[in-house]
């Protein structure tokens, strides 16, 4: 009872002392986003706080790392760094971080950017775009668990050395060094892509990497062979314990040895919340060694844990840190018993298998929740992969060691790493294809997931393996019958809140459904994605086109964030980029059956072009449309096309005018979508279509702008709601619909608007950046809108 009593009064101290740091971090976090007020433009100074990125496009079997001896090479396109702001305007301020992003030209060499350099900044400070779709990536949320407040954007001549490099931490620039030092060894030694995927998987940078060879292993679940994981670092400080050993050094020297080639390891690349978790954890089992103390992997985790909250307590929001944190704990629990059940297997492969189930098994709803993605062959994936990082790892660390000594042996050791790499590049590219590698997940609600989690910790805290004394004392017994009792309660609780949520999702899946519209924040752009009541989805449009895998952009994370498998239809209004760009993504992304746009749909424009070529590529049927043709495909949803009729030919801005027009039609509720509709196009469609005297829901002609005639579309429309689709607000078209009563709404302010109703009329909407539904219903007879 006393050792039960000075435990918890150890527990409440160390929460304590957690709650300050939250505190006292969220409080200098408020102070860092309070100095700059929004768009501040002006001189600061500033120092680079962490080992810049280089960016720029690299040839099939080059050596090239876009690095010269005093500048960048012209390839190169921009740098980026985290830097701490220390003065504005020549007057010293408390400090904050910006990540700063360096665009360089290949007509003005730029020289190179080191961390701890002192620089000089001519630009405007800003504040991260936080995430305004649902499924979208929150950058602002990212930057914050980095202690990152702001963002700028600097051309040539807008920045300059101030100084020589002294700022920072004496160790960490060494290590940034080390980190050059290794990069150029490898590059040396490698072509490209396999000396980029060694450095990924070495040092953590996978910034090199070409996007098709990340997809595989993200589709493969081994993408944290390309994060220096847990698994990696761990590896490492067996490695140099092993290596130190066979030196003839005793375990106390090896492990002090080891421990400081960690901690170098772990600055080297870039101290990411994974590797830091398994090097503190690695580190924390060295000493025991050192002070000869057992080793207690509970202990050692939530120590490694205290530890990195302690130093930045936004370390939790990290996706990182609570995938590493969850899968360890994982381990830890499940290993012992997979072992005991997967002992007819070798003992290296039963490892193997345990290992990656285990991890799967402890982090699978993080995944799913983020990424939208089960890896249903992720087991075996890993049980062929990892072999293959580990000799990899273990070999260019040979490489790195070998280069210091003879050039010659750098050479070898690097013939010796790229077959391997080479190996592990095609089987993640055939694994990937094979069937429901990519099974898409829809994201579960947020209550759910922090249900979900909760029920796992406490089966971690009942079910971790505790060994049985050699004489158990009855206080033992008496911690054992309350563990028992609890594994009853987790048990019995795990298997009513799996009931619950097979109800909950059978009802979601087989009741009534409503009418869905969805109208997505792109910047300037129309994307809107319409869902019928019977599970078909149509998409209009989809903003523009994303560079890098398809399923960071805008719509497609959307798509994958509700588990969408399948696309039922596009239809591009007209064939402007900010319209058009996106369907690209969706092509390249999702199996689409059909396509429809104008009948005089004509642009000579890259995009376009590559619009045309990526259906006839896929096989997908592009149907023309006019005024008067119907939509088929969202039954019993209404669809008609309003605009333009065939011999409507305007004299200025011929796309723009001839926008694809779509009228909506659900349960009495009306939706109109006009894309760029200009005034010619708009008193066309009005003259044809008396019947658009009443609207209820509108998305304003050319994203809201003047172009638009919100003043005529008030008139012509009277809608009740209406949605500006732009990367900013337009006050004077919020003053014009609003004078007719209609409820205005801004993707740029707002985020993206869900709208829903059902076939009497009764329906739903609400914002991104507000959690709350209103209500509105039809308020004309549905007979009205024939």
């Amino acid at each position: 009872m006393k050792t039960s009593r000075s435990l918890a009064s150890l527990f409440t101290v160390l929460a304590l002392i957690l709650a300050f740091r939250f505190w006292q971090n969220q409080n200098d976090w408020q102070r860092q986003i309070g100095v700059f007020p929004p768009s501040t433009q002006g001189t600061f100074k500033a120092w680079i706080a962490e080992e810049p990125e280089i960016f720029f496009d690299h040839q099939p079997q080059s050596h090239d790392m876009g690095r010269g001896p005093q500048n960048y090479q012209p390839t190169v396109k921009e740098v980026r760094a985290v830097c701490e702001i220390t003065a504005y305007k020549g007057a010293a301020i408390e400090p904050v971080k910006a990540r700063c992003v360096f665009k360089l030209f290949p007509s003005q060499p730029q020289s190179l950017l080191f961390y701890g350099e002192s620089l000089e900044l001519e630009g405007e400070m800003l504040r991260p775009s936080p995430a305004l779709n649902p499924g979208q990536f929150d950058y602002a949320q990212y930057l914050k668990t980095k202690g990152v407040a702001y963002v700028v954007y600097l051309s040539p001549g807008q920045w300059r050395s101030a100084g020589p490099r002294i700022n920072g931490f004496f160790l960490w620039r060494w290590a940034c060094s080390l980190k050059r030092w290794a990069e150029d060894r490898i590059y040396q030694f490698l072509p490209y892509p396999e000396n980029a995927l060694l450095s990924g998987i070495l040092l953590g940078d996978r910034t090199s990497l070409p996007d098709e060879v990340v997809e595989s292993f993200f589709l493969t679940g081994t993408i944290h062979i390309l994060a220096v994981s847990g698994m990696i670092t761990g590896f490492v400080a067996g490695l140099f314990f092993t290596f130190f050993r066979t030196l003839q050094l005793n375990r106390k020297w090896a492990a002090v040895l080891a421990i400081g080639t960690v901690l170098f390891f772990i600055l080297m690349t870039g101290a990411h919340p994974p590797v830091c978790r398994a090097g503190l954890f690695s580190i924390l089992a060295l000493l025991a060694v050192v002070f000869e103390r057992k080793v207690n992997g509970g202990v050692l985790l939530l120590s490694t844990a205290f530890i990195l909250i302690l130093i930045n307590p936004f370390v939790v929001e990290d996706l990182s840190f609570q995938i590493s944190f969850l899968a360890t704990a994982g381990l830890m629990v499940m290993a012992p018993w997979m072992m005991a059940k997967l002992s007819f297997l070798p003992r290296p492969l039963a490892w193997l298998v345990t290992a990656s189930a285990a991890a799967q098994l402890a982090v699978w709803c993080l995944i799913i929740y983020d990424f939208n993605q089960f890896s249903i062959y992720s087991i075996i994936s890993n049980v062929v992969i990892v072999p293959l990082a580990l000799f990899v790892t273990a070999g260019g660390l040979a490489l790195l060691a070998g280069s210091l000594i003879h050039p010659f042996l750098g050479t070898l050791w690097g013939a010796g790493c790229l077959w391997p790499l080479k190996l592990l590049v095609y089987l993640t590219s055939v694994m990937e294809h094979w069937p429901l590698a990519q099974y898409i997940v829809a994201s579960p609600p947020f209550l759910w997931v922090m249900s979900f989690h909760g029920l796992l910790l406490a089966a971690f805290f009942f079910f971790w393996p505790k060994p049985k004394p050699e004489k158990p004392s009855e206080s033992w017994k008496e911690i054992q019958v309350f563990f028992l009792k609890g594994r009853r309660w987790v048990l019995t609780a795990g298997m009513l809140f799996l009931a619950v949520s097979a109800v909950w999702a059978g009802f979601n899946r087989w009741g009534n459904q409503p009418f869905r519209v969805i109208f997505l924040a792109v910047g300037h752009g129309n994307a809107v994605v319409l869902r019928s009541p019977n599970g078909q989805v149509f998409i209009v449009d989809a903003g523009k086109e994303s560079k890098g895998p398809d399923r960071y952009q805008t719509v497609v994370a959307y798509l994958r964030h509700e588990g969408i498998q399948h696309v039922d239809g596009v239809l591009n209004t007209h064939p402007d980029e900010d319209h058009v760009g996106g369907l690209l993504n969706v092509i390249g992304a999702y199996p689409v059956s059909v396509a429809y746009e104008g009948s005089q749909a004509r642009s000579d424009s890259e995009i376009y072009l590559n619009y045309e070529t990526a259906l006839h590529q896929k096989g997908i049927k592009d149907i023309h449309l006019n005024e008067g043709d119907q939509v088929f495909g969202l039954k019993p949803v209404d669809w008609k096309i309003v605009h333009p009729s065939v011999w409507f030919h305007p004299r200025l801005h011929e796309d723009n005018n001839r926008s694809v027009v779509s009228l909506i039609s659900f349960g009495g509720i009306r939706l109109v979508l006009p894309g760029d509709l200009e005034k010619p196009g708009i008193q066309e469609m009005l003259r044809n279509n008396p019947s658009l005297q009443r609207v209820d829901w509108l998305m304003a002609p050319h994203h809201g702008r003047n172009s638009g005639e919100p003043a005529l579309c008030e008139k012509g429309l009277s809608p009740r709601f209406v949605v500006l689709s732009d990367y900013r607000d337009y006050p004077d078209a919020r003053e014009a619909y609003g004078s007719g009563g209609a409820e205005v709404f801004s993707t740029a302010l707002d985020g993206a608007v869900e709208v829903e109703w059902n076939a009497n009329g009764m329906g739903r909407y609400r914002v991104y950046r507000e959690a709350n539904w209103r209500a509105f219903e039809v308020t004309e007879p549905s007979a009205s809108v024939k």
